[in-house]
């Protein structure tokens, strides 16, 4: 029977990857790039007369790069870290493609007329990221900023240098050629296929616990010289053999530079590319686990749904059942009133002849002590009539609950024979529109909008990114400005604010080279000094900058008042 594998896209398969596409479209010329998603970024190439589109992908649960034919829709303004790649890259040619080390991270060199620049793509689980630098090794901008309160060692933000993830030196490389005969000399080896697979993982860096299964699970089949010469020897000279694996009603599992041992022969399908097979391998899981994914959501709704409804049915049920006792209390206010004059005031109950009853006994009817007889009398009444009165509406409410509850279980059967992403939108919608769903927003937050809020420690603190990666950071009340100077703002950074008068602290993130600042930044962070002050309405506002340094807070001034030294003035437009 075929198990469903997870083939990973690994350090392995990085290296056949990175063969293909250098002998593919380096010295492509970059025509588009486009940004379909928060984590997917395409490029649009042409080369030797061919037309190829690549995706990098940082999804965590499935960071890939690869040559695709999929075509994506984009979003109707592209994002900030597509609009910089598009500044420095578009129009521009490929000039290198290579792996670091044998990590899981592509280097790809590119001319345009902006200058040279690198990009890099660190397909790393939950930490993919796609980074753009300069030939200095700067950052321009990455599609995931990690500031300090993420990685304290090891900041990807602009303008700051960039440094590469850690190489495990301890680990021996396996694809140098003074490893050929690596393991069976080697003390503590082992060929248990457990044991093997462990000691792969502990002695060499570039292994996944897939290639190491993939290694030992071989050699319990093959010799050890066999296996390494199929496996690392041919992978050294860029001799790959890539398939696609296929379950047993033929969806694909999975895509990998060799054909893998840990699965059926007949169930894998030999692509004259590991491109090609990973782009029909998720071009057929993408839309099944969106789907999916979906389904979960919709599922995830509907219980939601059901169990407001059951707690409704259940007040409904329990008020109808108070209601039903209407004529019953309308009888104890009238021995109430028949008996008014044998019942003490304070009494907590009053035990009258029940004129209702056909043998009269004696009824004990509840009171309020706290009330006067009349007043118990009336509270009696006008229960009563709340329960008349609500009787029909009740019901009414009762039976809509019954029919939406039903409607919930039928979608609940639907759900599990559905197989298309849009058909459960349309169920989705058909449910909201019966009253029975709650629209929820499922849209992210527009990325690079001036007012999208970042978590800082609750503070009221906005963020804005230039088109060249620039971070600009303001306060939206004194709490979040006083926070943002005397918090959040480093010794280097640039402070401004509008003089002589009441506005946002506002500090531009210059990385320890605030001489690196351009004055158009400047100026654009003035301007955002000057529509955040009580000056907003006027032509012209002067806005001071100085460096958070020669910023000082006075010992117990309040929140937000700062006195400041070596600042300059610009004067801007609050139109702009």
């Amino acid at each position: 029977m075929t198990r469903e594998i997870k083939t990973p896209f690994d350090s392995f398969v990085m290296r056949c990857i990175t063969q293909e596409l250098s002998h593919k479209i380096c010295g492509g010329a970059i025509q588009r790039i486009t940004q379909p998603s928060d984590h997917d970024v395409i490029w649009e190439m042409r080369h030797n007369g061919e037309n190829h589109r690549l995706l990098f992908s940082t999804d965590p649960r499935n960071p890939r790069v690869h040559l695709t034919k999929v075509k994506r829709s984009n979003p109707t303004a592209p994002p900030q870290f597509c609009m910089v790649c598009r500044k420095y890259l578009e129009g521009g040619r490929i000039h290198s493609i290579i792996q670091a080390d044998i990590d899981r991270i592509l280097r790809i060199m590119v001319h345009s007329s902006m200058g040279t620049f690198c990009f890099m793509a660190e397909m790393m689980g939950n930490r993919s990221n796609l980074i753009l630098l300069n030939t200095e090794g700067v950052i321009i901008d990455a599609i995931r900023h990690v500031p300090y309160r993420l990685n304290r060692f090891r900041q990807l933000l602009p303008n700051m240098s960039y440094s590469p993830p850690p190489v495990q030196t301890d680990k021996k490389n396996p694809f140098e050629e003074f490893n050929d005969e690596p393991i069976i000399h080697e003390p503590g080896f082992s060929e248990d296929q457990n044991s093997l697979a462990d000691y792969l993982l502990k002695n060499y860096r570039g292994f996944s616990p897939f290639l190491a299964a993939e290694i030992a699970l071989c050699i319990q089949r093959d010799s050890i010289h066999q296996t390494w010469e199929d496996v690392i020897r041919k992978a050294r000279e860029n001799v790959w053999n890539p398939h696609l694996a296929k379950g047993e009603n033929g969806v694909p599992i999975g895509a990998y530079p060799i054909p893998t041992a840990q699965l059926p022969s007949n169930s894998q399908v030999a692509f004259p590319s590991l491109n090609e097979a990973l782009d029909a391998y998720f071009s057929d899981f993408l839309p099944r686990i969106q789907n999916e994914i979906r389904a979960m959501e919709l599922t995830g709704q509907i219980r939601r749904a059901e169990r407001s409804l059951g707690n409704r049915k259940r007040e409904l049920d329990e008020s109808i059942s108070n209601a039903s006792k209407a004529e019953w209390w309308k009888e104890c206010a009238d021995l109430l009133v028949i008996n008014r004059q044998l019942i003490p005031e304070g009494a907590s109950e009053a035990r009258t002849p029940d004129l209702y009853h056909p043998e009269q006994e004696d009824r004990v009817i509840p009171l309020d002590p706290s009330l006067s007889i009349q007043d118990n009398v009336e509270k009696y009444y006008r229960k009563s009539r709340k329960a008349i009165d609500g009787m029909d509406i009740l019901r009414h409410q009762a039976d809509r609950v019954h029919s939406q509850l039903q409607t919930l279980r039928e979608a609940m059967e639907q759900i599990t024979q559905l197989t298309q992403t849009d058909q459960l939108q349309r169920l989705r919608e058909e449910l909201i529109s019966q009253g029975v769903l709650r629209e929820e927003s499922r849209e992210p937050s527009p990325v690079g909008k001036l007012n999208a809020p970042l978590d800082f420690a609750g503070k009221k603190i906005r963020t804005f990114h230039t088109s060249d990666g620039w971070e600009i950071l303001y306060g939206e009340n004194s709490e979040a400005n006083d926070y943002l100077t005397t918090r959040v703002a480093q010794p280097t950074d640039i402070w401004l604010h509008v003089r002589s008068n009441a506005s946002a602290h506002v500090v531009i993130r210059t990385n320890r080279h605030p001489e690196k600042t351009p004055l158009e930044v400047i100026r654009q962070a003035a301007v955002i000094a000057a529509k955040h002050s009580a000056a907003k309405h006027s032509g012209t506002v002067p806005v001071d900058y100085t460096l958070r340094k020669y910023v000082r807070k006075p010992r117990g001034a309040a929140q937000g008042m700062v006195s400041y030294q070596y600042e300059k003035t610009l004067h801007v437009e609050t139109d702009v």
